[in-house]
């Protein structure tokens, strides 16, 4: 039979053998524990639920009620104990481990899975719209990525430093170095902490409990958004809009100073753009020429005219303008950047594990939601601000 981080990978859920270690193994390998039960009970392409969702059908867990079908949500106090009786005497080769049933052990991957839901559910604050990649780690420092082009290319445009070099016969390529910084930067842990009565459990429905954990995370996904926001923002270029348009001072954006600025950027291509509301109210409001130059290539695309005139390299594409109401960016400053490129999240894999062993030894009068993260650039000069001079 084949093997996994010492487990048996099986073919039926109901074989597999759940033990609370599986939560630091997961983290060793910077894995979650649905990851981890994948490896050992693989799902397969016509299969509806995932690993971790068969070990819930396994013990009867219901965890979304759907009333039209008279189907509804087990209590906290159901999920902690399904499958206690069952397996008490070692059923299905499935023993108790110091009278813990198994499916308690599941329980702290639900919330953890609820949790990393309700993060990208909110939409207008969802922090994988900001970065190109999530990494990671089992410790808690790491590194940020360094990246560097050979002296030789020094003379390049931006747009060309990365690019492959023409040379001649016996000729030396132009270089890009990629190494890790020297210097480790640490995460910092965040949790919030749930106490549940013995009533709140005995009569509260995983569908209450999900809820509870959502909103919190609705918090935790504007925090982590900011933060993500303001990282970018740090050290990044800052474009003065009169050195673009000398009319574009006394706190007025001009059409021709934004014109420029947003055609600046290749090779990287943004499309969403970061203010205060105020700001964002200066950019709606700035004043266009009588005749809008782009509308009148559109205008002559229609008209009678031999020639077709087209914008090319996707200038002023559609944009989308996203205001903030709290300060996270100071009034006159436009942020701007390539998500594909700009910047990452680091997360330390197994942060919980300590709440996770209160847990599992039945000491959940508590539910502890925590995580260590950070966020870390990639390429700094895939962002871009505009200062509106004064």
């Amino acid at each position: 039979m084949p093997k996994f981080a010492g487990y048996d990978v099986v073919k039926d859920a109901s074989e597999l053998q759940l033990d609370k270690n599986m939560y630091k193994v997961a983290a060793d390998h910077k894995m979650t524990f649905s990851q981890l039960l994948e490896r050992l009970n693989p799902s397969k392409p016509d299969d509806n639920l995932d690993a971790f969702e068969r070990q819930l059908q396994r013990f009867g867990i219901v965890t979304k009620s759907i009333p039209e079908k008279g189907i509804y949500a087990s209590t906290v106090e159901q999920f902690l104990k399904a499958g206690e009786h069952a397996f008490a005497n070692g059923a299905n080769n499935q023993p108790l481990q110091t009278g813990v049933p198994p499916s308690q052990i599941l329980f702290p991957e639900f919330i953890s899975r609820v949790a990393r839901q309700a993060l990208i559910t909110n939409t207008d604050y969802n922090v994988n719209d900001l970065l190109a990649t999530t990494r990671t780690i089992n410790s808690s420092t790491y590194k940020e990525l360094w990246i560097d082009t050979t002296a030789g290319q020094s003379d390049q445009p931006d747009y060309d430093k990365y690019s492959m070099g023409r040379v001649g016969e016996f000729g030396t390529f132009p270089r890009v170095q990629i190494k890790w910084e020297e210097s480790a930067k640490s995460v910092f842990k965040r949790g919030v902490q749930i106490d549940m009565s013995y009533e709140f459990q005995r009569e509260a429905s995983m569908d209450i409990l999900s809820i509870v954990i959502q909103r919190i995370m609705l918090s935790q996904s504007m925090s982590l958004f900011k933060k993500a926001l303001d990282k970018i923002f740090t050290g990044a270029t800052v474009v003065e809009s009169s050195s673009l348009d000398s009319a574009s001072t006394g706190g007025k954006l001009t059409y021709e100073a934004w014109i420029k600025w947003t055609a600046s950027f290749a090779p990287y291509a943004p499309s969403t753009y970061y203010m205060s509301l105020d700001t964002a109210v200066k950019v709606l409001m700035m004043e266009k020429p009588n005749v809008d130059p782009v509308a009148l290539m559109a205008a002559l695309k229609q008209g009678p005219v031999t020639q077709s005139i087209q914008v090319g390299r996707g200038l002023w594409k559609d944009v989308t303008i996203f205001p903030l109401t709290d300060g996270t960016l100071p009034d006159d400053f436009i942020l701007t950047f390539d998500k594909n490129y700009a910047a990452e999240r680091i997360i330390q894999a197994g942060t919980d594990l300590q709440e996770t062993e209160r847990i599992i030894t039945q000491q959940f009068d508590s539910v502890v939601i925590s995580i260590a993260d950070e966020i870390s650039l990639i390429f700094e000069d895939a962002r871009f601000v505009l200062h509106i001079s004064n």
